[in-house]
């Protein structure tokens, strides 16, 4: 699946991270994207990473997430995998 399939599911920008570094399947039906902005709480992290996650119904808000470093993000994700 290329970005531009993947957007369907991620409606609009997130606020707070509004840069996106990729898109990919948590499992056949549920899809994340990783993205980051800048903290608003710059004494404990310069960004903020988050991991939306979505299936074919739409945004999932209890699994959603964000994150002070970007491996913290990256884990959060494999977790998921590992878990469907």
């Amino acid at each position: 699946m290329d970005n531009e399939q993947y957007r369907q599911y991620f409606k609009g920008k997130n606020f707070i991270t509004q840069n996106i570094i990729e898109y990919g399947k948590i499992s056949e039906d549920k899809f994340y994207e990783l993205s980051y902005g800048e903290s608003l709480f710059p004494l404990s992290s310069q960004y903020i990473y988050g991991v939306s996650i979505a299936d074919t119904n739409g945004f999932i808000h209890d699994l959603s997430n964000s994150f002070e470093s970007k491996k913290d993000a990256e884990d959060y994700i494999n977790q998921l995998r590992r878990e469907a």
